[in-house]
């Protein structure tokens, strides 16, 4: 027998409410895997659950927004340097299970992952997601390797405020991380179709059409070949 978390920082998920559901740990050393969290139990469903939103639905208005990362060291470091309107996914990709609970506490998402490829790739499964909730979503785009708590130890809450007050709509976020990631085609075609999907779980008639407009400002001409 040997502990599940030995050697690891340990980090209490707690419920809105109160109540501790498990446990997030992070190692001290070079273990596998860097993160670990508690099994799945009867309570524990890291689908369901968003790390730090006990606190952070005191810091959240009805017509304001929701902070969204993906660690809840990044969620921790925001807090401490008062973005306290954030919450984080659990071991997982954002689900819709999510996204509603975040629908019924704000109007608005402001998404910001890692600024490397795989936070790119996630923040684009994440966009279709939130969407299809209803919910406004700006992308902060972070420059590549940073992360939200690399980015406030370095530069406080100003520097939150920068990237914010710069963060993309959906459509051209879109447009920017086609072209980042390359491939072959017109990248405003690769760029269509990717606004195209996003557009496929969006069911409220006139948000799909705001969506629809903000491509054609975005991509040019391309939707009307």
């Amino acid at each position: 027998l040997y502990d599940w978390f030995r050697n690891r920082v340990m980090v209490p998920l707690v419920a809105p409410g109160g109540v501790v559901l498990g446990f997030g740990a992070r190692t001290m050393g070079d273990e596998q895997p860097k993160y670990l969290n508690s099994p799945e139990s009867g309570v524990y469903h890291k689908s369901q659950f968003l790390f730090g939103l006990d606190q952070a639905r005191k810091h959240v208005k009805p017509d304001g927004e929701m902070v969204v990362v993906e660690g809840y060291f990044d969620a921790i470091a925001l807090h401490q340097s008062g973005i306290r309107n954030t919450v984080a996914t659990s071991g997982t990709a954002l689900t819709a299970d999510h996204a509603r609970q975040l629908r019924r506490l704000a109007r608005g998402v402001a998404l910001t992952y890692d600024g490397d490829a795989a936070g790119q790739e996630a923040m684009l499964r994440s966009l279709g997601v939130l969407l299809a909730e209803g919910l406004d979503v700006a992308v902060v785009d972070l420059p590549a390797g940073d992360d939200p708590d690399s980015l406030v130890r370095r530069d406080g809450e100003p520097g939150w405020c920068r990237v914010r007050d710069s963060a993309y709509d959906a459509v051209e976020f879109v447009q920017r991380h086609v072209l980042r990631r390359g491939g072959g085609g017109d990248p405003r075609e690769r760029a269509l179709q990717a606004v195209v999907r996003l557009l496929t779980g969006v069911e409220d008639p006139i948000r799909r059409e705001r969506l629809t407009q903000r491509a054609d400002e975005v991509l040019g001409d391309v939707l009307g070949e």
